[in-house]
């Protein structure tokens, strides 16, 4: 939980006034980069290689 609050604060400093020209470019990525993260590991459990095909009939 602190993690995604600590991230969520960098998201709102780089989308701020006070931040550099290339803030909210790079918060772009950070949210692109943070949600492969994220759901990286869930899609890769639904493709599981060793799961049986419902077609092979052996």
């Amino acid at each position: 939980m602190k993690t995604f609050l600590l991230f969520g604060a960098l998201i709102w400093f780089l989308y701020s006034s006070w931040a550099p020209a290339w803030g909210p470019t790079l918060a772009i990525w950070l949210l692109i980069i943070g949600a492969f993260m994220v759901l990286g590991p869930s899609v890769a459990k639904l493709n599981r290689s060793e799961r049986r095909n419902h077609y092979d009939s052996y």
